[in-house]
């Protein structure tokens, strides 16, 4: 399409297009935090509006919350997909892919990776920022998490920043 001249106060119409972007894979995220006994890092529940009944569930979730991962390996979009859920079972939304392809490289360990609700961003926020959840997992097992030239900064100039 040829770009349209954008009306003053508007949004131009390419930017608010459902056409797919090269751009649309490029995903940005606060690398996770070494602490002194554990990593931690923060990633917001995908997929929920997918999912019959999600919105429902994650209503009733509060702060601290005890969340679980299941493996959907049947997945078409990720054979790594991770469903959350609920302490009842109840499916609230995905891991992120790349957070489901990072921790099917430590699926067999023997350490495990918590997960929690941090927040639950009522209506009018958008379905995508519903739920905040927060991950935490052993030293050992993060030492062996995000590694790697996917994990490099796009430019040369920018600064490090300690994972």
């Amino acid at each position: 399409f040829p770009p349209r001249p954008a009306q003053p106060g508007s949004v131009p119409p390419d930017l608010c297009s459902a056409r797919r972007r090269a751009t649309d894979r490029l995903e940005v995220f606060a690398p996770p935090q070494r602490l002194a006994d554990r990593f931690e890092g923060l990633f917001l529940a995908r997929g929920v509006r997918h999912i019959a009944g999600a919105e429902a569930a994650i209503a009733q979730l509060r702060q601290g919350c005890q969340l679980q991962l299941r493996a959907e390996p049947t997945n078409r979009q990720n054979p790594h997909a991770q469903q959350i859920l609920d302490e009842s079972g109840r499916e609230v939304g995905y891991l992120p892919n790349y957070l489901a392809d990072e921790f099917a490289k430590v699926r067999n360990s023997a350490d495990t990776i918590g997960l929690t609700v941090l927040k639950v961003n009522p209506p009018p926020g958008g379905v995508h920022h519903r739920l905040l959840c927060a991950f935490t997992c052993s030293l050992e097992l993060g030492a062996k998490l995000f590694q790697g030239t996917m994990y490099e900064p796009i430019s040369a100039d920018a600064s490090p920043m300690a994972a």
